[in-house]
């Protein structure tokens, strides 16, 4: 599908690192008595350089996107040339009640991204954490008729997730108010990556919960609330959105339309993404995450995304040629194992679902040699 209508982008940023803002959030956390938590962590708020190598992937595979809007709370990224036409810096107070301010909510932050100025009908919206890893068309987001292409994972709300995680609650509490107010929709959750709307819908949708989300932006802080699936659950249950299901561990052999891992080892995360090649890509950051890794985590996205664009006026920092060439021969490594192994889960799939039912002795043969033959494989 060509595209016949602009597409923009905006993404949500913050540098927890900046002494200002933490002061801030120090000072809001103590006069709120708000204790440190998951969801409030600074995991949440580290700058890994993100931003930069995202914008590198959206130019790479999504050449078509029209305006990249870039929400902060007025900091700017300083190896960010905001003079370049494609790209508009929108800050909390051009959007948010001057009430809500400041705010550390990111749920608060969303609801109000429809009001950016300019801001076209048809739009994504991406943490900073978020890329896209291989050729996108606009199809992938939105149908020919403009509907959005929401995304969802299939949930399990158990009473020990809801018990530990405000995220789960906050999911389960989104899921009944849109099932109480027009119909019963199943268990999913979001799959935590790329989303694609339409602004009026998404004005809409905060026009029918206005009670909820006016006390969603009072919240400085993460608490439970409606959270942003609401908007992709209004569109759909509104006949204004194509639903998909998706599966982060196994939506298909070769590939994932969207994928989401964990900061960890080089080698780790190369084998998680080379074994899904995944449309959507996103690498979250969590307290347990070690400073080692999130250097790592760098090094691999200069590797994956490497060419610079128009709007950085600033390098990032060199990796040390040695370090670069390890990191290059562990991914060759990674890049043969994957393959071999997604070579061995076909010949394993073929053989076991083509000949299971005709014969079971002759599955059993044609699966030891499926196995033996992938083993030779390189």
């Amino acid at each position: 599908m060509s595209k016949v209508f602009p597409i923009d982008i905006v993404y949500m940023w913050v540098d927890g690192a900046d002494p200002k803002f933490a002061e801030q959030k120090a000072l809001w956390q103590k006069k709120l008595g708000v204790m440190p938590n998951n969801d409030n962590h600074i995991s949440r708020y580290i700058d890994n350089q993100e931003l930069r190598y995202s914008l590198r992937s959206v130019a790479t595979y999504a050449p078509w996107i029209n305006k990249i809007y870039i929400v902060t709370n007025g900091q700017v990224p300083s190896w960010l040339d905001t003079t370049h036409p494609k790209i508009r810096i929108v800050t909390h107070a051009k959007i948010m009640p001057a009430d809500s301010l400041p705010t550390f909510n990111s749920r608060a932050i969303e609801s109000c991204i429809a009001d950016i100025p300019e801001l076209s009908e048809h739009f994504l919206l991406a943490n900073d954490d978020c890329f896209i890893s291989t050729p996108v068309e606009p199809k992938f987001f939105f149908d020919r008729k403009g509907r959005a292409i929401v995304r969802f994972l299939k949930a399990k709300f158990t009473a020990e997730k809801l018990s530990r995680s405000l995220y789960q609650r906050s999911i389960a509490y989104t899921l009944n108010l849109i099932s109480q107010r027009y119909q019963k929709v199943g268990d999913w959750q979001p799959h935590h990556n790329i989303d694609a709307y339409r602004k009026s819908c998404y004005l809409d949708c905060i026009n029918d919960f206005k009670d909820e989300f006016a006390a969603l932006r009072r919240q400085k802080f993460r608490s439970l609330s409606v959270q942003r699936i609401i908007f992709a659950l209004y569109a759909y249950v509104k006949n204004k959105a194509i639903m998909r299901i998706v599966n982060h561990s196994s939506y298909s052999l070769f590939h994932a339309d969207s994928l989401y891992i964990d900061i960890s080892s080089i080698a780790v995360m190369a084998q998680q993404i080379f074994a899904k090649t995944p449309h959507l890509l996103c690498i979250n950051d969590e307290p347990y995450v070690k400073d080692a890794q999130r250097d790592d985590y760098k090094t691999l996205l200069g590797v994956m995304f490497p060419n610079a664009q128009p709007w950085e006026k600033l390098p990032p920092t060199p990796v040390d040629d040695e370090q670069l060439r390890k990191i290059v021969t562990e991914l060759q490594k990674t890049r043969q194992a994957v393959r071999k192994a997604k070579i061995y889960r076909f010949i394993h799939w073929f053989f076991s679902v083509k000949n299971y039912r005709h014969n079971r002795k002759k599955h059993k043969v044609l699966t030891i040699l499926g196995i033996r033959l992938s083993r030779r494989i390189e």
